[in-house]
């Protein structure tokens, strides 16, 4: 990079940084999406009515008993009582104003640094787009916030090394490790901002020290478990690697595909931050840039504390960079520009997953199955114990309890031994006999099977063999089998499945099973059964209208079809069917 002449940076006004953030809010403003929100109520929950933290697992048979340390009391019990003050749809509005809010901060950090202009707040919007779908109703996006003051403290304490900083920094620090367990940065902050600032003075400065010192104990003094938590903590993130885990998509390195897209745009800004840290010996921001790096490369749900650091640490050094000489672009037509941007950003997060709106992500949660099994007093009726998979186990905690659930999305108490068992499970094998026998299970609620094109996930038919169980349930996300035993003989005559599969990826294997007029009715009288249940079903609409095309019924074949895409317009098989009978 050669050395130029500053670039004078255009006052923005207020105004245009009220606008980003309102647009900020709308496009973190999306369904709720992730699976530990329903966990974390219910713990919640828990807290309050007992005003106590549990010390020992009760939501799952599985780990009944087990060590669980909740490490996010304070928003458990904070998400509780605002769903019950405002809903889940309250609670959403929430977090998108938490989002919004986290990003005001980098922008008037960025005003006081004499950094903002229209340029370095459309990266900032950009960043945390590009992330937006880390932005789920979870304690991470509310920690982001956390994150972000810290950050900011830090760096006006480097500047300018007082004790009120430090006590800022310590009791955000205390309220932090009680909040969530990225507290663990702050330690690793406050250490780097140690090692940094002696490296640069060549001797310790007492106030660093005091200032790590104070963070660490901080870091210790939390209300249920003391310094327990700490290495409770630093366990938990250690074991996130374990092979156990390995298939849990957060926990793996970012994909090729993350860096060519907007998001890897972004991560181009880290070169900045290392080449400008190095050129003005700022050792602080080198080691946070390496430590940020590598724990970003490492997982990818580290990417957002990466990106969040950039917006931070990258637009001061914008202006310092050599570009061609370009014609100068007035003032109004950046306004205008910028306007236009954010719309943009409007209409792809509108038009593109997790959308924009309140209520719950479709086809993501087992509610219509959760109230087929309470309706039918399923578990009542059996005896025993409800098998689920991976992805409902939040969810179902939360409308279950006090029954249990075998598996959830939290990794604390399952690391060690029943992730293991719940993966091995899959291949329906002595394992999974095994489950069967010691937990009693009675009742498995499974998510359907779904495939990249090379694999194919949540393959559970070698669970349950036709001899044994009863598939009485299907809908677009999940699928119940019961045991075969006298105490549901009454539920498994009235709702099995015996030709319908939609464990199957494809509808081929229909021809085979349909051999005869009356094979079709008993299939179609399945669907119809499916249908008085759930109605709002594109799956068994796309099922229905394969089986009138069978019988070369066409009229109702399209109308099967539009009923399908009325409900999934992008279920994409169903337009291409339809397209071409209607030709």
């Amino acid at each position: 990079m050669r050395k130029t002449h500053k670039t004078h940076s255009i006052e923005i006004h207020l105004f245009f940084v009220a606008m980003a953030a309102l647009t900020v809010f709308v496009f973190l403003l999306f369904p709720i999406t992730d699976n530990d929100i329903w966990w974390h109520m219910a713990g919640g929950k828990v807290i309050l009515e007992n005003l106590r933290i549990p010390q020992a697992e009760i939501f799952s048979y599985s780990a009944a008993g087990e060590p669980w340390h909740i490490n996010s009391w304070i928003f458990d019990a904070l998400s509780y009582i605002v769903y019950k003050l405002a809903g889940l749809n309250g609670l959403n509005i929430l977090k998108a104003a938490i989002g919004a809010l986290t990003f005001v901060l980098i922008a008037l950090y960025l005003r006081q640094k004499k950094a903002l202009n229209y340029f370095s707040l459309l990266f900032i919007v950009a960043a945390i787009f590009s992330v937006r779908d880390g932005f789920s109703l979870r304690p991470h996006t509310f920690s982001y916030l956390i994150f972000v003051i810290f950050l900011i403290l830090l760096f006006k304490y480097r500047e300018r090394k007082t004790y009120k900083l430090i006590i800022s920094l310590a009791l955000l620090q205390l309220f932090w490790v009680n909040f969530h367990s990225y507290f663990l940065w702050g330690i690793a902050l406050s250490g780097i901002i140690l090692v940094s600032e002696t490296v640069k003075n060549r001797r310790i400065e007492k106030k660093d020290i005091v200032l790590a010192v104070s963070i660490f104990i901080a870091s210790l003094l939390y209300a249920a478990y003391g310094y327990n938590h700490l290495l409770g903590t630093l366990r938990g993130y250690f074991l996130s690697f374990d092979s156990g885990n390995a298939q849990i998509r957060e926990h793996l390195p970012p994909s090729f595909e993350t860096f060519l897209s907007l998001l890897g745009l972004i991560l181009l800004s880290w070169f900045i931050v290392l080449y400008f840290g190095y050129r003005e010996k700022r050792f602080d921001l080198l080691f946070m840039a390496g430590m940020f790096g590598f724990a970003g490369m490492t997982a990818v749900r580290s990417l957002r504390d990466l990106v969040l650091f950039l917006c931070l640490a990258a637009p001061p050094y914008f202006s310092k960079i050599s570009f061609p000489r370009l014609p100068r672009i007035p003032q109004t037509a950046q306004a205008a520009l910028f306007s236009l941007s954010l719309l943009i950003f409007l209409a792809w997060a509108k038009n593109s997953s997790p959308g924009i709106g309140l209520g719950l992500s479709k086809f993501t949660y087992p509610v219509e199955a959760a109230e087929f099994i309470k309706n039918e007093q399923l578990l009542e009726k059996s005896g025993g114990n409800l098998y689920n998979t991976y992805n409902f186990g939040g969810y179902l905690l939360w409308k279950i309890y006090p029954k249990q659930v075998f598996i959830d999305s939290r990794m604390q108490p399952y690391v060690e031994k029943v992730f293991q068992i719940y993966w091995k499970n899959f291949e329906g094998g002595d394992v999974w006999r095994g489950s069967i026998e010691k937990y009693n299970i009675t009742i498995a609620i499974m998510i359907l099977p779904h495939t990249d094109g090379k694999t194919v996930f949540n393959d559970s038919l070698k669970m349950f063999p036709a001899e044994k169980w009863a598939l009485i349930y299907y809908d677009d996300v999940a699928t119940i089998y019961t045991k075969r035993i006298p105490a549901l003989d009454d539920v498994v005559q009235k709702y099995e499945y015996k030709i319908i599969n939609p464990q199957m990826m494809n509808l081929n294997y229909l021809p085979e099973k349909i051999q005869s007029q009356e094979d079709w009715e008993r299939a179609m009288n399945e669907i119809k059964m499916g249908l008085e249940i759930n109605p709002e079903s594109y799956r068994l609409h796309f099922t229905l209208a394969y089986l009138y095309g069978m019988v070369g019924a066409e009229e109702k074949l399209k109308e099967a079809l539009q009923r399908t895409l009325k409900i999934n317009p992008q279920f994409q098989a169903a337009k291409e069917i339809l397209d071409q009978v209607s030709k």
